[in-house]
């Protein structure tokens, strides 16, 4: 997507100023690409994360050489106007925005001030358009004239975009460089396998032998399965990582999205209806 917005031959030669707007730096997906993307582009960049809400919690590991800057202002105006003055203050040459009503704004603070607006669209649009008031969707609208291209997850998501966005979008996967994420140490299967059988006998009085663990307690299978379907999704196969855990789903009534990290000594009782996210960490 860089090289539609600059020259392909500047990409590395010359330093560039790249921004990175999103609401804030907590627990998300948005956030974990954020951290992931500014980290890596500060090798070679002058990079800076603006965050525009009051939140300042930083979750996910920043490098130093990155320029955290928090915009909030205590009302919404107020804030995107000094979004755009610290963009031009800093001669920002392209500003990568996260979240569809983020990037509407973005682009809408930034036209006219020569920073190109890459809007990334994390959720599915279809589903958020009923949330919006009438007031964002004509911003949406009329962002688009300001917005130099789109970043979606899916087909679908673009689909969903008039053809002029369409041209000059991307599609890129989440996560975006699955090499970047922090590695496991995995254990072989069976050391893990015990390791879930003990945990459920020191904590649940019920439990009364191993085989009746290792048959009876889907929290082992959901365990077993989410081992399998981490591994695929670090290195990439995320289609196939989601079927495994659906599949899981189904067997343990357990969902545990495969880019959650989990430890030793987690234990779920009964387990049914539990559902834990992409980002979470135990």
């Amino acid at each position: 997507m860089a090289d539609k917005i600059v020259p392909r031959q500047n990409i590395w030669r010359v330093l560039m100023k790249i921004a990175f707007v999103l609401p804030c730096l907590g627990f998300g997906g948005a956030e974990r690409v954020v951290s992931i993307l500014a980290n890596r582009f500060a090798e070679d960049n002058e990079v800076y994360i603006l965050t525009t809400s009051a939140v300042k919690d930083v979750v996910y590991p920043i490098d130093a050489r990155v320029h955290i800057l928090h915009t909030w202002q205590g009302n919404v105006p107020k804030t995107w106007l000094h979004l755009r003055g610290i963009c031009k203050k800093n001669k920002i040459d392209v500003a990568l925005a996260f979240m569809s009503v983020t990037g509407t704004l973005t682009a809408m603070a930034l036209a006219f001030s020569g920073v190109k607006v890459i809007t990334s669209e994390r959720n599915d649009p279809s589903a958020e358009k009923a949330e919006k008031s009438l007031a964002i969707r004509a911003l949406e609208k009329a962002a688009r004239c300001f917005t130099a291209g789109y970043v979606f997850q899916s087909e679908g998501a673009r689909e969903y975009y008039p053809r002029g966005c369409q041209k000059k979008s991307e599609i890129i996967l989440n996560p975006l460089d699955c090499s970047n994420l922090p590695e496991r140490n995995e254990e072989a299967v069976f050391d893990n396998l015990r390791a879930d059988v003990q945990s459920v006998l020191e904590r649940d009085p019920a439990a009364k032998s191993k085989w009746e663990v290792l048959l009876c307690y889907p929290y082992v299978k959901a365990m077993m399965y989410h081992r399998i379907a981490h591994k695929q999704y670090l290195k990439g196969h995320t289609t196939l990582a989601r079927w495994i855990s659906q599949h899981a789903r189904h067997v343990t009534g357990i969902e545990i999205h495969p880019g959650a990290q989990i430890g030793k000594g987690f234990f779920i009782d009964h387990g049914n209806g539990v559902v834990i996210g992409e980002t979470t960490i135990i």
